[in-house]
C-alpha cells in the first residue's frame, strides 16, 4: 500500500477514536478490505476483459463464419454460373453443329440436284444429237438411195437404147446369109449383154457401170 493511502487510513482511524493496537488493527483490517476490493476489482476487470475477449472472439468467429458462408455462397454462385455458361456453350455448340449438319445436308441435296440436272441435260443433249444424227443419216441414206435409183434408171435406159441401136444396125447389114448369121448371133449377144438387176445393198455402183460398159463394147464388136 502506498504511504499516502496508509496516512489516509491512519487519519480515518484516528478520527474514529482508534489509538494504539486498535488503530493498528483497524488499519490492518482496512488494508485487507482494500486489498480484497482491489483483488475483486482486478478480478472483475479481468473477468470483464475475458468476457469482452470471448465476445470479441465470438464476434470474430461469427464474422469468420459469415465470411466463410459468404465465400461459400459466392463459390456456389460462381460454380452455378460456370455450369450455366458450360451448358450455354454446349447448347450453342449443339445448335451450331445442327446448323452445320443441316447446311451440309442441304448442300448435298443441292449437289445431287445439280448432278441430276446436268445428267438430264447431258442425256437430253445426247438424245437430241442422236436424233439429229439419225435424221441426217436417214437423209443421206435416202439421198443416196434416190441417186442410185436415178443412176440405175439411167443405166437401164442406156442399156435399152444400146440394145435398140444394135438391133437397128443388125437389120441394116448385107445379104440374107449375113442377116441370118447376125440374127443368129444377136440373141447370143443379147443374152451375154443381159446383166442382173442392180442391188443397192450388195452391188458397188462404179463396178456395175464398168461391167455394163464392157458388156456393151463386146456387143458392138
Amino acid at each position: 500500500m502506498a504511504a499516502k493511502e496508509l496516512k489516509a487510513l491512519v487519519d480515518i482511524g484516528t478520527s474514529l477514536g482508534y489509538t494504539g493496537d486498535e488503530l493498528k488493527q483497524f488499519i490492518s483490517e482496512e488494508r485487507m478490505r482494500m486489498d480484497r476490493e482491489k483483488e475483486e476489482k482486478e478480478k472483475a476487470v479481468k473477468e470483464e476483459r475475458e468476457r469482452e475477449f470471448e465476445l470479441e472472439k465470438m464476434k470474430l468467429g461469427e464474422a469468420q463464419k459469415e465470411t466463410a458462408a459468404k465465400e461459400e455462397r459466392e463459390r456456389v454462385g460462381k460454380e452455378k454460373e460456370r455450369e450455366f455458361e458450360l451448358e450455354k456453350m454446349k447448347l450453342e455448340e449443339a445448335k451450331r453443329e445442327s446448323k452445320e449438319e443441316n447446311d451440309r445436308i442441304e448442300a448435298e441435296k443441292e449437289r445431287v440436284f445439280q448432278l441430276e440436272k446436268l445428267k438430264f441435260e447431258r442425256e437430253e443433249k445426247d438424245r437430241a444429237e442422236r436424233e439429229k444424227e439419225k435424221k441426217e443419216r436417214n437423209y443421206e441414206f435416202e439421198k443416196i438411195r434416190l441417186e442410185k435409183d436415178v443412176e440405175v434408171q439411167r443405166i437401164r435406159s442406156e442399156h435399152e437404147f444400146r440394145i435398140a441401136e444394135v438391133n437397128i444396125q443388125n437389120e441394116g447389114d448385107g445379104d440374107a446369109n449375113g442377116i441370118k448369121q447376125n440374127n443368129g448371133a444377136r440373141p447370143a449377144a443379147m443374152k451375154a449383154l443381159k446383166l442382173p438387176p442392180f442391188n443397192e445393198d450388195k452391188d458397188d455402183l462404179d463396178a456395175y457401170l464398168t461391167r455394163f460398159e464392157r458388156a456393151c463394147i463386146r456387143l458392138l464388136t
